[in-house]
């Protein structure tokens, strides 16, 4: 009976003393309020791309910079005296924000012209591109077939 009496004495005290360290399941009555979350405070992603409405615009004004690319291409060739130049280049700038392309760099070419980047880049970077709020990194291709 004694060892009984013990156990019930062990299990109480036991009982007693993990009451204060009890988690806490139920809710404080401030978290229970169902708020709504504010549509205007929610923070939306930023497109990715050009707006389908400047699409054909942002083409023609990358488009508009071939004859920069041209006109590098043949002051370059001229001082090397290459002959049948073929080759792509593919710039990449960040447009949308401001009407001038920013990080404007050449990030691939097949084009066998030494020294033609910054040339090229010298002449796009003036290029005026529509504007929409928020920045797009575009790429462009140009390809070039210039023969001597």
């Amino acid at each position: 009976m004694r060892i009984f009496i013990s156990c019930l004495s062990l299990l109480t005290i036991l009982a007693i003393g993990c009451q204060s360290k009890k988690e806490q399941t139920t809710p404080d009555k401030d978290q229970t309020k169902n708020e709504e979350p504010n549509p205007e405070e929610e923070v939306k992603p930023t497109p990715t791309t050009v707006p389908a409405e400047y699409e054909q615009k942002v083409q023609q004004t990358w488009n508009f910079g071939i004859s920069a690319v041209t006109n590098c291409v043949k002051k370059q060739v001229a001082k090397t005296k290459q002959k049948g130049l073929t080759g792509y280049i593919i710039v990449e700038g960040t447009i949308g924000k401001t009407k001038y392309p920013q990080d404007l760099k050449i990030v691939s070419k097949s084009l066998k012209v030494d020294n033609i980047e910054k040339c090229i880049v010298d002449y796009l970077k003036d290029l005026e591109f529509p504007t929409w709020g928020y920045p797009v990194k575009y790429q462009h291709s140009y390809s070039l077939n210039i023969l001597y």
